[in-house]
């Protein structure tokens, strides 16, 4: 029982940095989106119309 205490003080600060570290990493991908215009995105697209435009010629 005495154990008990410490590992869950061990796992409410393993989630909160996990969470903030979460938060860092999902602002520097706004950022670089800002930066680049959103070029990841736009290549996603062009690759989904891609497949698209495949599969409508196979016919499925």
């Amino acid at each position: 029982s005495i154990g008990e205490i410490p590992t869950l003080i061990l796992a409410i600060t393993v989630a909160i940095q996990l969470s903030r570290s979460d938060e860092r990493a999902q602002r520097r991908e706004d950022r670089q989106a800002e930066r680049t215009a959103d070029a990841e995105l736009e290549e996603y697209n062009a690759r989904l119309a891609q497949l698209a435009e495949r599969d409508a010629r196979v016919g499925r």
